[in-house]
């Protein structure tokens, strides 16, 4: 920035605070982005993650996929692509490392369950999510690939929206619709009464072995799957 080129930065809302009070004062070629932040994940974990899945198939890893769309953008999954040529690929509803996230809270940071963010305005000029829901309100625009959620936050932030406006496809909507897919817009996560204990366990057993010990009863989660492809469906065919 100082040698006057234009910087477009994106993290986390307190990762942009935080910049921004590094800085100190605003800077003309600086350009913001946050996300749609449900709370960041201890990294004990995610490497305790990934020394499970290098041991089951006694090989490092070469690349990884979050979100993946073999399944569809609903139904997201992580791939994980490893040096002996094996691939691992799993949706929302089976990895263990998703499934400790966003069902159950296991490994988040303590200060993400009360987030001094979830608010406005927003600290960026521009914040990116997942139009989750979409389906419900505006169910020509979900096409099982991905729909973004885009909210302008500044006047610098809707100047460079309206540079790219003409090449892409949006429908203006409001932020009651937004949040009903993205409560994490003003909500922070609940903690989970477990997530010491899985901390802890951690220290001793493997990824799988602190998860089953510390999560629900996978037959229920079966039918949880089954209820939600039966919806899905549905769903498609009453949209097409």
């Amino acid at each position: 920035m100082l040698n006057n080129r234009l910087v477009a930065f994106c993290g986390s809302p307190c990762q942009v605070a935080g910049l921004l009070k590094f800085l100190k004062k605003p800077y003309e070629n600086l350009i913001t982005f946050d996300f749609v932040c449900r709370g960041t994940n201890s990294p004990k974990a995610y490497l305790k993650y990934l020394e499970m899945l290098e041991r089951k198939y006694k090989s490092k890893i070469k690349r990884i996929w979050f979100k993946n769309k073999t399944y569809g953008w609903n139904r997201f999954s992580t791939r994980v692509d490893f040096k002996n040529g094996k691939t691992y690929i799993k949706d929302r509803y089976t990895d263990l490392y998703i499934r400790g996230y966003i069902e159950e809270n296991l490994y988040m940071r303590p200060c993400c369950f009360n987030c001094k963010f979830k608010t406005f305005p927003r600290v960026s000029d521009i914040t990116l999510g997942d139009f989750w829901k979409i389906e419900e309100r505006y169910p020509k625009m979900d096409f099982d690939k991905g729909t973004s959620l885009v909210m302008v936050n500044s006047n610098r932030g809707e100047d460079l929206f309206g540079l790219i406006s003409n090449n892409i496809y949006y429908k203006k909507s409001t932020l009651n619709v937004a949040l009903k897919g993205n409560p994490a817009i003003i909500k922070s996560s609940t903690r989970n009464p477990k997530s010491d204990v899985f901390m802890n366990m951690l220290d001793k057993y493997s990824f799988d072995v602190c998860f089953k010990k510390c999560t629900k009863n996978k037959f229920l989660k079966d039918i949880q799957m089954k209820i939600y492809k039966t919806k899905n469906k549905i769903r498609k065919l009453l949209t097409y």
